[in-house]
């Protein structure tokens, strides 16, 4: 492959990408196999936060691990469409109005960072945000109709950049 701005879109997504699964209690990140400019093209972003799953017909509840499989294809960085393809590995229920295993409608502009796509992930999986008009999921989007004033949304309002605060130790000794 010899076109270096690719090879350089990929490199750039690296670092960032790494920083912020880092910084975050929710979100793991597992990059594929390097191409011969030394950056993947192929990601697994796990994302360990509070969703909604079918489990049957009418009966929804919530799950805490999505598994998105990212392959930033060269036409990428050329135009919107094609997209980067963006295929749901699991759950294969998902529950969400812009999903369909295994597929899912996210809106996304040429060369996009993968940073942003796993914000727009993430804000999909917690229900922060969702597009109940022409999507992939009716049912799903009847849900979030019928709950939207029920206090269920989002599923899970923490920032994706979260980590959770260990106990801090209590000095013994001291007087108050």
């Amino acid at each position: 492959m010899t076109d270096t701005i690719y090879l350089d879109y990929l490199a750039e997504q690296q670092e960032p990408i790494t920083q912020l699964a880092q910084q975050s209690d929710l979100f793991d990140v597992e990059p594929g196999p390097a191409l011969e400019g030394g950056a993947p093209d192929r990601y697994i972003l796990k994302f360990h936060a509070t969703g909604l799953v079918s489990v049957g017909p009418g009966r929804v509840q919530e799950a805490d691990r999505f598994d998105v499989g990212v392959w930033l294809h060269p036409g990428f960085l050329k135009q919107a469409d094609p997209f980067p393809t963006l295929t749901l590995l699991s759950p294969h229920n998902w529950f969400h109005p812009n999903v369909r295993f295994p597929g899912i409608c996210l809106q996304m502009r040429p060369a996009e960072s993968l940073v942003s796509i796993a914000y727009a992930l993430y804000a999909l999986i917690s229900y922060q945000k969702y597009q109940l008009l022409h999507g992939l999921n009716a049912d799903a989007a009847d849900y979030v109709r019928r709950h939207v004033n029920a206090g269920k949304f989002p599923t899970d309002p923490r920032p994706l950049k979260w980590q959770a605060q260990a106990d801090q130790p209590v000095e013994a000794g001291g007087a108050a």
